[in-house]
């Protein structure tokens, strides 16, 4: 539109010189006596072509203007509404997480990055969003902004809501020191191996996360054992998070039932204990030599016995498979 009024801005101005030529035309013939009256009606018709020329490139600019105008008119209606849209999920943003004056300013970046890298069903959404990660990961800047999208996708790749989902990855977090970017990762490779077939994974990260920390896992070893035991047949990863949980209890306990377990596995019962109860690296490497001496036994019958003293029901329920 813009080099449209240029072109004819200057097509004016060429027909307003011609027009004043050809005035200074007649001017000049009618100055002269011996001009001809056939030279005055020729000067007459051009100046009537002129003027018909005129009045078309006007109507075209008028035309062209009146598009502009209409354009012009929506695109305002548009900003108009989307601004105070805007504010509304500015407002409530600040409202659900007490932010200062100084935070303002970034979380109306932070909403502006969401929405412009098209997250969100819309300003509001996003908005709720930002404000949802925030309360829970006190999160600022462009991490908030990384970790609000990494939620959003999520939610719109697997169905998890963001509350959930930012809960998940924020135990994951404060468990096993990883990045928030770290945790959604790991949420993500989850649910793609099938970890949520069950619609349990995230209530599992939340219930089972301090038990694989205590026990000595990582982020990534507590999510291999998941997926290992969902390809043995597990229905239910929340089982096989409470056979973590149910092993680490009867471990440190100190019963007789489990002395008697860690005595007919050929271990040092006191020994094991402590290691158990000391947790971490300590825990784990007990872990594994507990396990690999259940496992090497021959004899099923005694191995089922042991299982069932250091697994509880959770051994019933997977099998020596599952475990």
């Amino acid at each position: 539109y813009q080099r449209e009024l240029a072109a004819t801005e200057q097509t004016l101005k060429n027909l307003e010189k011609q027009e004043k030529e050809t005035a200074d035309a007649i001017e000049h013939a009618n100055d002269r006596v011996k001009a001809s009256a056939k030279e005055v009606e020729a000067a007459k018709k051009s100046i009537e072509k002129v003027g018909e020329d005129i009045e078309n490139v006007a109507e075209k600019a008028g035309k062209g203007l009146l598009a502009i105008g209409t354009a012009v008119a929506g695109a305002g209606a548009y900003c108009l509404n989307f601004s105070t849209d805007f504010d509304k999920a500015l407002n409530n943003v600040i409202t659900k997480t007490g932010a200062t004056a100084e935070e303002t300013a970034g979380l109306e970046e932070v909403m502006e990055g969401v929405y412009s890298n098209n997250f969100g069903e819309d300003i509001a959404d996003v908005g709720n969003s930002v404000a949802t990660v925030k309360q829970q990961m006190k999160l600022a800047g462009e991490e908030l902004q990384t970790t609000t999208e990494n939620a959003l996708m999520l939610r719109d790749t697997f169905d998890f809501e963001v509350n959930e989902s930012t809960r998940a990855a924020k135990m994951l977090m404060d468990q096993f020191g990883i990045s928030s970017e770290g945790a959604f990762t790991l949420i993500a490779q989850g649910a793609q191996n099938g970890l949520d077939k069950n619609g349990d994974l995230l209530d599992t990260i939340n219930e089972y996360s301090v038990h694989f920390k205590q026990a000595g896992f990582d982020a990534e070893s507590m999510f291999n054992m998941l997926i290992n035991g969902t390809e043995s047949g597990t229905f239910s990863v929340d089982k096989l998070g409470d056979t973590v949980k149910e092993f680490f209890i009867r471990a440190k306990d100190g019963s007789d039932s489990t002395i008697g377990a860690f005595q007919k596995l050929g271990l040092n019962a006191n020994k094991m204990t402590k290691k158990f109860a000391e947790g971490g690296t300590s825990a784990y490497e007990a872990y594994q030599t507990v396990n690999e001496a259940l496992f090497n036994l021959n004899d099923t019958v005694k191995q089922n016995e042991i299982g069932v003293a250091l697994y509880g029901t959770m051994w019933e329920d997977l099998g020596a498979d599952g475990v």
